[in-house]
């Protein structure tokens, strides 16, 4: 299976469960994307206004280490109300899915078929995207078609360090604690 329909896949299984055992809302999240609790918390009393139906927000990305990052320029889905119909995949009118300019800013595996009440929020998704003991998994496996950047990605982590400017992301590094303890 392609990475892109097996992530499909994988997240509407998990929407599915979340079905199945009652749940009223969800979240799609991979395990190198981490969220600080107290922001979280912040973010679900956001839902107490009727009208929201969804939460996207940015994302923070990790390069070679779990100190050093940038921000990134996509969106990702964050928490939403779960209903019977509740579906993701490539949702071309999902919210925030693309700029003005038709540039893709949300992960065709992520957008979710809901497309009234979705709101951003300030929460950020700490993305630990390159930060790993096996760079080569994340690039085979990667939806992202992270190939074409293999030399880019691998130049990155090896010379990442404060203030280096990234070529994927084309700024340069800052410096933070290892706020989750993450060791490669």
């Amino acid at each position: 299976m392609k990475p892109k329909a097996n992530e499909t896949r994988k997240r509407q299984q998990g929407i599915e469960v979340a079905k199945a055992e009652g749940y009223t809302h969800f979240f799609l999240a991979d395990a190198d994307e981490l969220y600080f609790s107290e922001e979280v918390e912040k973010a679900k009393l956001l839902f107490n206004d009727p009208s929201v139906n969804g939460l996207v927000c940015p994302l923070r990305v990790y390069v070679g280490k779990p100190t050093l990052w940038c921000e990134e320029d996509t969106l990702i889905s964050f928490i939403h109300k779960l209903n019977r119909k509740t579906s993701t995949g490539d949702n071309p009118r999902y919210p925030f899915a693309y700029d003005k300019k038709g540039i893709a800013h949300i992960d065709g595996t992520r957008r979710i078929n809901e497309t009234n009440g979705i709101r951003k929020c300030d929460v950020v998704c700490q993305h630990y995207s390159y930060v790993r003991s096996n760079i080569n998994m994340k690039i085979k496996n990667s939806t992202a078609n992270l190939s074409k950047r293999e030399d880019l990605i691998k130049r990155d982590i090896e010379r990442s360090k404060p203030g280096y400017f990234s070529e994927i992301y084309h700024q340069p590094l800052k410096e933070s604690e290892n706020y989750f303890n993450i060791i490669v």
